[in-house]
């Protein structure tokens, strides 16, 4: 069973070289805010990924907030590491200990966090503008057809979308 650490023991164990520090975030959280040192190995796609090379050594798992990690827990473990470790309160526990972070380029907002503003927008624009015709609440329902058809297939049209916008564009 993997067990709880506190940020300044999993520093400490960096530090020493005594174990490996795992970031299961996505690409774009890791660029904008990481550990200096941690590797990216995003949850979505660990599965998919080869064995590590230092499974001798324990394992640090850490998300933004230890959630993620927590869920994941008996998929991280399957990892087959020496001891699996998770940074109890992940990211925003290491910074509120004051260690170390290497900030990169904020970017734009998450591709979802996107969607659920763009969707959210559209439906109080739509529920607002049918107070003056009905056919706006039909667009209304419509975007929540689109929540709902996302939500179930985990095929987002409004995601592709966006990510085609200028500000979403890889410099």
């Amino acid at each position: 069973m993997a067990r709880m650490i506190s940020p300044r023991e999993a520093a400490q164990l960096q530090e020493r070289g005594e174990a490996t520090l795992i970031d299961v975030r996505e690409t774009e959280e890791f660029d904008a805010v990481h550990i200096a040192g941690a590797r990216l190995q995003p949850l979505s796609v660990l599965a998919q990924l080869p064995a590590d090379d230092d499974q001798g050594k324990p394992v640090i798992y850490f998300c933004r907030s230890g959630r993620r990690t927590a869920t994941a827990m008996a998929q991280l473990e399957s990892r087959g590491h020496a001891e699996t470790l998770i940074l109890d309160g992940g990211l925003i526990a290491w910074r509120q200990a004051g260690l170390p972070v290497v900030v990169g380029d904020k970017g734009p907002l998450p591709i979802m966090r996107q969607v659920h503003v763009a969707a959210g927008a559209l439906v109080v624009i739509f529920v607002g503008l049918g107070q003056l015709a009905p056919v706006f609440r039909l667009l209304a329902a419509l975007v929540g057809c689109g929540l709902l058809f996302s939500g179930l297939t985990g095929a987002c049209g409004m995601a592709l979308f966006l990510t085609k916008m200028p500000w979403n564009k890889k410099k």
